[in-house]
């Protein structure tokens, strides 16, 4: 269930104060719109009524898709994520007992909560996604095209026409470049880590660290 309320923001340029909504939680199946607004970045930003200034929101939010059974808490302040990891384990224990699995992740970035709930909107698991992204990122740091630079941020952003996954690429230059995932790759990948025959735990962390870990673990890229 989406969970809406109004809250008092001050323009850091001009001093206008005003009322906007936030989301405590947020339903992809009940609000649509607003998922897209999330996926976008659109959903965390407002306008000054009085000087048209733009600026930030960052409020913790769990987003949730109940026909993919996906959870996803933001959580932007470390001191609460052992209390965010009590509730999500309950909610998990909750579904479990009617007979419904969810995935339940936490993040502390809202790139990472943009990039979770684009995953989930196009049917993708994001273990796999972040293995692919995590051998992309160490054959990149070797390729030519790059001219030195080393890549510090990969997010997952879409799929282009032909189904292959499209990431988006910050370097330590501060250059942005796309980059592209073929989709038999993705595949091969969710058919190992996902499926079987090294298929691992959940975690409500899976993220780069944790692709990492499993790619060693794993040892199916020394194959």
């Amino acid at each position: 269930m989406s969970r809406p309320r109004p809250q008092e923001v001050t323009c850091t340029q001009c001093g206008n104060t005003e009322s906007v909504t936030v989301w405590d939680s947020l339903s992809a199946v009940d609000n649509p719109k607003e998922k897209d607004q999330l996926i976008d970045g659109s959903l965390f930003t407002y306008k000054c009524s009085n000087c048209g200034s733009v600026g930030v929101l960052n409020y913790a939010m769990l987003f949730m898709d109940d026909e993919r059974h996906m959870m996803v808490y933001y959580c932007p302040d470390a001191s609460e994520i052992s209390n965010v990891e009590d509730m999500l384990t309950k909610i998990e224990e909750t579904m479990s007992e009617v007979g419904v699995e969810y995935r339940c992740r936490i993040v502390t970035s809202l790139n990472s909560l943009r990039e979770k709930a684009a995953i989930c909107d196009d049917d993708l698991d994001d273990r796999a996604v972040e293995v692919a992204k995590a051998v992309f990122k160490a054959y990149a740091g070797a390729s030519d095209e790059l001219a030195g630079h080393k890549v510090t941020s990969i997010y997952y952003s879409g799929l282009d026409d032909d189904g292959n996954l499209i990431l988006y690429l910050i370097l330590d230059s501060g250059v942005t470049q796309d980059g592209t995932i073929p989709l038999a790759f993705y595949e091969k990948i969710e058919d190992q880590c996902v499926l079987g025959p090294h298929k691992v735990d959940d975690s409500f962390f899976v993220d780069e660290g944790w692709a990492e870990d499993w790619i060693d673990s794993s040892g199916v890229f020394k194959e």
